[in-house]
């Protein structure tokens, strides 16, 4: 999808709920090349602001639009697929699982403070 028709989209949905327009948006500028990023619920509530009820409904939204396609990972994360061609190809490879190559959006919270030193460090020990 290129930057008009995402915009025609953002357009088209900011008239039916503002708050899937800007959950749209938000995706659609974070997604890798094939179209998918990779969030919690809670990481998008609070880039967006909102709760993540909010959240959870502006995606069921999109989805029942046609825009979006949600993957439950787990743990309130979710593959959020705004060009459905690579989770099409996903889907053909069998098995269990469904493989994805996605975006992934993590908050830097306690957890992930320290990423940028823990890679220097693991660089300077190679």
């Amino acid at each position: 999808m290129n930057d008009k028709e995402r915009l025609n989209a953002v357009s088209r949905i900011m008239l039916s709920s503002p708050y899937a327009a800007r959950l749209y948006s938000f995706l659609s500028e974070h997604v890798d090349d094939g179209g998918i990023v990779l969030a919690s619920r809670a990481t998008l509530a609070a880039h967006l602001g909102i709760a993540e009820i909010t959240v959870r409904r502006a995606a069921d939204f999109l989805e029942s639009q046609g825009e979006l396609i949600q993957v439950k990972i787990g743990g309130g994360v979710y593959a959020y697929a705004l060009n459905v061609e690579p989770l099409k190809k996903s889907l053909r490879i069998g098995g269990e699982c469904i493989a994805l190559n996605a975006k992934v959006l993590a908050p830097k919270d306690r957890y992930n403070r320290d990423v940028g030193a823990r890679l220097r460090a693991m660089k300077a020990a190679a």
